[in-house]
């Protein structure tokens, strides 16, 4: 965080005057403090003298007023235009909204011997009334005048712009043209020769392309203008010594050149640095002994070129009460104005309007435009000393404040964009009455009303830009009510839409639980038969492991079991082996039963035929002892027993087969 510098500085005031006066421009009585312009009226003066007219332009801030105030006029009184005297009445004026009534108040007040007010207004009425009455109206008005004998008139129209940026804010709407009608009076008054009148105008240069269509103007301009060049790095040296070394003071070199680097090359930074000047000033006086210079850190006490005027404007702003700081709103709203170009311009307003605008006393404007115009402080004229009312021109001092004070700067802002869309509505509500185009709606209609609640605009705020505010509040009114009956609308078949979606909504939420409930008992179920399935394949994994290892069980079973079958056959081929054996031995033992049976019927055979063959023998020793003829049998048949004999090997058989013992 920044330290401020001004805390370390030994408190120890001086007593020197100030010698420079901030934004406001130089005043006559203060022509020996103006430094930096030397040499330059002297042209003027010749304009002066040959046309009896001089237009002194130049940019905004360049020091057109205090050229006027602080080189011309001195210079009159020391007898300059030698034709004409040095007898001089000076009459200084303003177009502002209203330039034949300021031209004639500016005459009135010109009279030294006016006894009261009261017959001021009454000479101003006058006045007004002859300026209207003719185009020769200026020349009747001076002569109604009490002039001295040799003394001529002088009249300096300052700010002469504000003929055209005013134009179509005029205080008097019943004029017809009195721009036109204004620069007529001028014109002819310089151009009569009954009563010498001179004038000088100082014009902001961007303006100068409005008096092209006055041509008898813009001849005069042709003739006697005066463009005043800008300041060089010198000329802003000299008007810095110039005023310190009238003011019995000094500054460190090393913060001179501060100075003169830090001016930037914009218009103007003459009363910027006036002011950075005049606020410095106040830090030395206020800070330091005699004798020592203006220093650095006076001047970064006092917050510098680029922050000065908002530091210092600030705490006039802050002063004020929380009441005071809405009025100050509301009073720089209606004293600035930022054109489409972006630029920013004064607008001045009496105290009247201002307090109208702000919808507050007139004597409480007065204490907020005091706080801004108090010693020291030059943000607003007219400057101290001067007593103001209600019929008071309040203006700020210089453009420079709306471009360096922040909260200005956001205030003007605001005001342009107000402006913006109080012209947008204007525009809108004629078009709509001849039936060109319809009501708002949003978005416009709800910026509209955002503007209407945050701006609270009047009727005296809204003159000054457009007369009609009456008919755009009706158009917004209009569309205002037209928006809520369809909103109302919108809001009722909402309600009927949002009772059959409620009854819909109850039905789905009946359907929706009953949904849920289904899922949930689904999802039980599901839950369950998961829990099942997989109850299941765990069963059916242990069975299948219980089923491989029955299988393998049953594998091992079954290799003993073709083992027990394998032994089994082995046995039961032992068993037939030995059943065989039995068999064979049992037939063996048959067969031997029957050889022995054979072997004994043999033996009896043989026996038998050993009986046979006995017999026979005996037979056969019976035969041989018969004769011959006995002995041979008969032809053809042979006996059995012959042949049986034959055969004794077939015994045995006949004897198992009977049926061939029958058979023989």
């Amino acid at each position: 965080m920044t330290e401020n510098p001004a805390r370390h500085i030994r408190k120890n005031t001086l007593t020197l005057a100030n010698p420079f006066p901030g934004l406001r421009p130089f005043s006559v009585e203060e022509s020996h403090l103006f430094f930096g312009r030397e040499g330059q009226c002297e042209t003027v003066f010749g304009y002066l003298a040959k046309n009896r007219f001089a237009a002194v332009t130049g940019a905004s801030g360049s020091g057109k007023s205090s050229l006027i105030y602080c080189g011309l006029i001195p210079a009159l009184y020391g007898g300059f235009i030698n034709q004409a005297g040095s007898r001089w009445r000076i009459i200084t004026t303003r177009p502002g909204n209203s330039p034949v009534e300021n031209l004639a108040e500016a005459i009135a007040a010109s009279e030294k011997h006016s006894p009261d007010q009261h017959d001021l207004t009454i000479n101003k009425q006058i006045l007004y009334t002859i300026l209207r009455r003719s185009s020769f109206g200026l020349v009747n008005a001076v002569r109604q005048i009490r002039l001295a004998p040799g003394e001529n008139i002088l009249l300096i129209l300052d700010q002469f712009e504000e003929l055209f940026r005013y134009k179509e804010s005029r205080k008097d709407i019943t004029v017809v043209n009195e721009t036109e009608a204004y620069i007529k009076l001028l014109v002819n008054a310089i151009k009569q020769t009954i009563q010498p009148i001179y004038v000088v105008l100082t014009m902001r240069s961007d303006f100068i392309g409005e008096c092209s269509q006055f041509q008898e103007l813009t001849k005069l301009i042709n003739k006697s203008n005066f463009l005043i060049p800008q300041m060089t790095r010198d000329d802003f040296k000299d008007a810095i010594m110039g005023p310190l070394a009238v003011g019995g003071a000094s500054i460190d070199p090393q913060l001179l050149q501060h100075l003169l680097n830090a001016i930037e090359d914009k218009n103007d930074q003459l009363p910027v640095l006036q002011h950075v000047m005049m606020r410095t000033w106040e830090f030395w006086t206020r800070n330091n002994e005699p004798g020592i210079p203006l220093r650095t850190r006076d001047y970064e006490a006092a917050g510098k070129i680029e922050n000065a005027l908002s530091m210092h404007a600030n705490e006039a702003y802050d002063e004020l009460t929380d009441q005071g700081k809405v009025i100050c709103r509301a009073m720089f709203k209606c004293l600035t104005e930022k054109g489409l170009d972006n630029k920013g311009t004064r607008h001045p307003a009496t105290v009247k309007y201002i307090a109208e605008i702000a919808q507050a006393h007139e004597q409480m404007v007065i204490e907020v435009v005091n706080k801004f115009r108090a010693k020291g402080r030059s943000f607003l004229t007219p400057g101290e000393g001067v007593v103001i009312d209600g019929d008071t021109v309040i203006d700020i001092s210089h453009e420079s404040l709306m471009r360096i004070w922040d909260k200005l700067k956001t205030w003007v802002d605001e005001e342009f964009s107000s402006v913006q869309m109080y012209l947008r509505l204007a525009e809108a509500s004629s078009q709509y009455q001849v039936g060109k185009t319809g009501l708002w709606r949003p978005p416009d209609l709800q910026l509209a009303l955002n503007w209407k609640k945050t701006q609270q605009p009047t009727l005296a705020w809204a003159r000054k830009y457009n007369p009609a505010f009456e008919k755009v509040m009706v158009f917004l009114d209009a569309s205002e009510k037209k928006y809520q009956q369809e909103e109302q609308n919108k809001v009722r078949l909402q309600r009927m839409e949002l009772n059959r979606t409620r009854k819909f909504a109850v039905s789905s939420l009946f359907a929706a639980v009953a949904f849920l409930f289904i899922s949930v008992w689904g999802f039980q179920q599901r839950g369950d038969a998961m829990r099942k399935a997989k109850e299941a394949d765990n069963s059916r994994a242990e069975a299948e492991f219980r089923k491989k290892e029955s299988d393998s069980l049953r594998t091992v079973a079954e290799g003993k079991a073709d083992r027990a079958d394998v032994e089994r056959m082995l046995a039961q081929i032992n068993a037939d082996s030995a059943e065989k054996e039995r068999v064979v031995a049992l037939f063996q033992s048959k067969i031997y039963e029957q050889q022995r049976m054979l072997a004994m019927k043999q033996a009896e055979e043989a026996n038998r035929q050993s009986e046979t063959l006995k017999k026979a023998k005996e037979v056969s020793d019976k035969q041989l002892k018969k004769p011959l003829n006995s002995r041979v049998p008969q032809k053809g048949k042979r006996s059995w027993n012959s042949i049986k004999g034959c055969f004794p090997l077939l015994w045995p058989w006949q004897a198992r087969f009977p049926m061939w013992r029958t058979r023989t």
